[in-house]
């Protein structure tokens, strides 16, 4: 929610600490999919179904514009993460230092 990452913003000021939103995304149906598969294997220790990602969903709030300009995105539809998004997560918390 806005509000929390807010608070995390403002605290990171006030320590005189690099503020970075990771925001990892993925689309609804890649989500679903794996939680669908999480629950056929029966050995995961997350109780989340379909409906709580439904309800997650509902609840979401998208980052601000402001926000967007201290969040690194990490897109998540493929089994690893692109080593652009890594290098600029580095980038700006080797930039606090």
């Amino acid at each position: 929610r806005q509000d929390e990452r807010a608070q995390f913003s403002r605290l990171a000021h006030g320590l005189a600490v690099p503020f970075v939103i990771v925001s990892m995304q993925a689309s609804t149906n890649t989500l679903g999919t794996r939680i669908s598969q999480r629950l056929q294997a029966g050995n995961d220790a997350s109780e989340a179904d379909l409906a709580v990602l439904q309800l997650l969903e509902e609840k979401q709030q998208g980052l601000s514009p402001q926000e967007q300009r201290s969040a690194v995105i990490f897109e998540n539809e493929a089994a690893c993460f692109a080593e652009s998004a890594w290098a600029v997560l580095d980038q700006r918390l080797q930039a606090g230092k």
